[in-house]
């Protein structure tokens, strides 16, 4: 008796990224800051629902994103997405 059996392998591949800071990119649904190799900013902003979230490590940064879709972006664009995401924050934070 004779079995095939399909196996998919997936390479997986090692880049290096070189980046002049600060450095703006932005997925679907964040806009990324990075700021230094110690810190990068994240915002976040699903269906209206915001977040802000520091990230301690701008490789870090580069790496969760990695199997994304990222487009370039400007300080402008970023500072836009983190004034909408603390307006909404505020916002909230005053109906408690």
């Amino acid at each position: 008796m004779k079995i095939t059996i399909k196996k998919t392998v997936e390479e997986e591949v090692e880049e290096e990224v070189e980046v002049q800071l600060p450095y703006f990119f932005k997925t679907v649904a964040n806009n990324v800051a990075i700021i230094s190799e110690t810190e990068a900013i994240q915002v976040t902003n699903i269906v209206g629902m915001f977040g802000i979230k520091q990230i301690n490590s701008a490789s870090y940064a580069l790496y969760i994103f990695s199997g994304i879709e990222k487009m370039e972006s400007t300080r402008e664009e970023f500072l836009d997405a983190y004034e909408m995401a603390i307006d909404s924050i505020n916002t909230k934070a005053i109906k408690i």
